[in-house]
């Protein structure tokens, strides 16, 4: 049986009221293929087991992430591991993995450490054989994993990790270790990741997102004027639409993949075009000016017709709320396709949109209560005020004298 050449890494003892634990940084590809992660189940086995089901779809957002030039994973792994296979040097304050001989045994040892007054012997560990039980971030390890980190041969394989090493922890140690690091964790307000954007000189779509918002709120008499809670915090009374849910559904008019636009983007590739984000062409054509124009001239349509639930007493309407603005970016998405067609994204064009509706869809019918807070009732408000101008889209856009008036 072939074996793993024992490693030794330098450690960071770490004291705490739980106890002494051990922080390495570690390259992927010296220990990844050595670590077991056991996922909860229903089988009496399964139930001794603490982690939770894999999400594929983040390991692969993370596998794409690993790949980037300026990737970082600064926080620690945790583990549980075997102290049969996982040894701490004190006097080195080094950690060794692999197996120790006895003082009388007899094959010569792969890796020799001095400690203290005594010499430790230790050969490698059984190939396939794991050495310790991720105890949180497994889709680290996934992701790292599916990036090919695991394999010496891999550009990803002196990624250096942070390990955390507690060691021969019981079921019942590590599902209170699982619970605690994972039940205390607050997820950062989307709001302030939108407006983190704001710092950064890279383009990317989240931050042009974040500019419109910071253009749109800043602008008097603009549809949005403090009509936004920046960071997710309201200052005004006029606010009743986060930052983060503003550029949640902004992002659906040009960039449905804004994570891969940014590597992309960065890399200095070429972005694809996209016939579902209707406003897509201008953030490739880097004409942010344009989304943010023609985003203005919709909502001060909207704020025009709809006077009542939208400037007047819109706490009692649901416009200005997430339900209502999903709706509406959902209608964008139908009508701006023909407005741009027919080269007549004014304020005036899709006022006489909105008049159309409101003949049969008063602010009335949008009150609060009529629609529920979900998705599926954003969708539901979208149709309706799209059944009532679809047949006759093309002629309310086009201008009477056709001025091709994508601006004001």
């Amino acid at each position: 049986m072939t074996q793993i050449t024992p490693q030794k890494f330098p450690f960071i003892q770490v004291e705490q009221p739980i106890g002494t634990f051990f922080v390495c940084a570690i390259p992927a590809a010296k220990i990844l293929p050595l670590l077991a992660i056991e996922r909860r189940g229903l089988t009496p086995e399964e139930r001794l087991k603490v982690q939770r089901a894999l999400d594929t779809s983040r390991q692969k957002d993370i596998a794409e992430y690993a790949c980037e030039p300026d990737a970082t994973f600064p926080t620690s792994v945790t583990l549980s591991a075997n102290s049969e296979y996982v040894h701490v040097i004190e006097h080195t304050s080094e950690i060794v993995i692999g197996i120790e001989l006895e003082n009388d045994s007899k094959p010569t040892a792969s890796l020799t450490i001095i400690d203290g007054d005594f010499s430790r012997q230790f050969v490698g560990i059984p190939d396939g054989q794991t050495i310790a039980v991720v105890i949180d971030g497994q889709h680290r390890i996934e992701g790292l994993k599916l990036a090919g980190a695991g394999n010496e041969s891999s550009r990803l394989a002196g990624f250096n990790i942070p390990f955390v090493f507690m060691f021969d922890l019981s079921p019942e140690d590590m599902a209170k270790i699982f619970v605690t690091i994972n039940s205390t964790q607050r997820k950062v307000d989307k709001s302030l990741i939108s407006d983190l954007f704001g710092l950064s000189s890279r383009r990317s779509p989240q931050r042009t997102c974040h500019l419109i918002a910071v253009a749109l709120n800043s602008t008097p008499e603009g549809p949005f004027y403090n009509g936004l809670k920046m960071l997710g915090r309201r200052v005004h009374d006029t606010e009743f639409l986060s930052q983060g849910s503003f550029c949640k559904y902004l992002l659906k008019l040009f960039s449905r993949k804004p994570e891969d636009d940014e590597r992309k983007l960065y890399s200095g590739q070429q972005l694809s075009e996209d016939e579902r984000a209707p406003l897509r062409k201008y953030f490739v054509d880097e004409k942010d000016e344009m989304i943010l124009r023609i985003v203005s001239n919709y909502f001060t349509a909207v704020s025009n017709v709809y006077s009542k639930a939208w400037t007047d007493e819109p706490a009692k309407y649901l416009l200005r709320k997430t339900v209502g603005f999903s709706a509406l970016i959902q209608l964008l998405i139908k009508i701006a396709p023909v407005a741009l067609q027919v080269k007549d994204a004014s304020i005036d064009a899709f006022m006489r949109v909105f008049k159309k509706i409101h003949d049969n869809l008063p602010d009335s019918e949008l009150a609060v209560g009529k629609f529920s807070s979900s998705e599926a009732e954003a969708t539901k408000m979208c149709n309706l005020m799209y059944s009532e101008v679809e047949m006759q889209i093309s002629a309310l856009l086009k201008s009477e004298t056709d001025l091709g008036a994508i601006g004001e």
